[in-house]
């Protein structure tokens, strides 16, 4: 008999100090390797480690909506819609709006 363990019963099983502390963790090292690294395939390695840690914060705090009424998830789709279209779109227009040739110590200074 095989028995298939499935990704929500592993997630189910990890207390959420835990998942908030990866989830962090994830971030702020994707975040810091796409920022600091002038090679593209550190930035590109750098977006893939903080979108893993948008999609477990997705399936964090989604399955603990269960407990709170429909506006909740309403809110948080739409938080989530809104972050991932303007904070892009913000880090972009201050680069090449307001500074062309803006250095990586700088852009760190300025964000």
């Amino acid at each position: 008999m095989v028995v298939r363990i499935t990704m929500p019963w592993i997630i189910q099983k990890i207390p959420h100090v835990y998942m908030y502390t990866i989830i962090f963790i994830l971030f702020a090292s994707g975040l810091m390797m796409l920022v600091v690294s002038p090679d593209p395939a550190v930035r590109l390695a750098g977006m893939s480690v903080a979108e893993l840690g948008t999609a477990m914060a997705e399936m964090t705090f989604l399955s603990q909506s269960a407990f709170y009424s429909h506006v909740t998830k309403s809110a948080f789709a739409a938080g989530i819609g809104v972050g991932s279209v303007i904070g892009p779109l913000y880090y972009t227009g201050k680069i090449t709006v307001f500074d062309l040739d803006m250095s990586t110590d700088r852009q760190l200074k300025c964000s």
